[in-house]
């Protein structure tokens, strides 16, 4: 009887140890590709509500995105205004710019230098009030000597930037219906 007491309690207090060890390992942060767990946190909640099944497009930059599309509208090109809300985060979860936090969208003419080259290659392709998540590779970004201040506080960070964008719409710009009258 002694022995059957002790070979149960065995069997019931040994996977609770083995368990006990597992929880540990699982509140570590994870990490899949070299991402935080705060990055597959994001692609989590994000691949809900993409339409792809297949949520990652590498370009050649080593840029990764995933896309909630739209049908509709025109997409991005050269001297086109460009209008977009956009929230970026460090790979730590630190949001480092919220156009909806602070109201004002991003307005720019898009291909003309005034971005990154390799952001205007990230939202190529993205119809207005598409989504897309952006997961830019450390040392991606390269800014140029002419960068805002704005632009070296964001993409100068180092690290891995995680962008959130939501493309507004896309217009000609004033200047190209001035030159249609000329």
């Amino acid at each position: 009887m002694k022995f059957r007491m002790t070979f149960f309690l065995m069997l019931t207090l040994l996977p609770a140890v083995f368990c006990q060890n597992d929880d540990r390992q699982t509140t570590e942060p994870l990490s899949h590709d070299g991402f935080s767990s705060f990055t597959l946190n994001q692609i989590q909640k994000f691949s809900a509500i993409a339409k792809t099944p297949e949520p990652i497009i590498l370009k050649p930059s080593g840029v990764r995105y995933w896309d909630a599309p739209k049908d509709k509208g025109e997409s991005p090109q050269k001297s086109k205004l460009v209008s977009l809300e956009a929230t970026v985060y460090s790979e730590d979860g630190r949001i480092l710019l919220s156009t909806l936090r602070d109201r004002t969208p991003i307005r720019y003419f898009y291909d003309e230098g005034m971005m990154p080259e390799v952001f205007d290659k990230a939202i190529a392709g993205m119809k207005p009030l598409g989504r897309r998540l952006i997961i830019f590779p450390k040392g991606s970004v390269k800014l140029h000597e002419e960068s805002s201040e704005s632009e070296r506080l964001v993409f100068g960070a180092g690290g891995q930037l995680i962008v959130n964008v939501t493309l507004l719409w896309v217009r000609d710009s004033e200047r190209d219906k001035l030159e249609k009258f000329k």
